[in-house]
């Protein structure tokens, strides 16, 4: 599995989009772990600004596409290289798994 990525305007509706994002990942971790599965801490969103477009790009960590396949799908995500943690913004994390992300 590999991490998706999409890029979202930069405008006024954004704050709105990013709780709702929040909110789906944060439902997404709690059936995983109802379940019995402890890959719930797998489950992650990052993000980071791209002033050159102005957009915004949220990064999904690779167990999304298992757990949060319509999440994706509704956003637009599509695969790219794993991101570089020191430009990103945490939306979504378990932080005693957010270095293992990126091992």
């Amino acid at each position: 599995m590999t991490w998706t990525k999409t890029a979202l305007p930069n405008d006024l509706k954004l704050p709105g989009l990013i709780e709702r994002m929040q909110e789906q990942l944060y439902q997404t971790m709690k059936v995983v772990a109802a379940a019995g599965s402890d890959n719930y801490r797998q489950i992650a969103l990052f993000s980071r600004d791209n002033r050159d477009n102005n957009t915004v790009e949220f990064f999904f960590s690779p167990a999304c596409q298992s757990y949060a396949k319509a999440i994706l799908a509704e956003y637009g995500a599509q695969p790219c290289e794993r991101p570089n943690p020191k430009a990103l913004a945490t939306l979504v994390v378990d932080e005693t798994r957010r270095d293992l992300l990126f091992a």
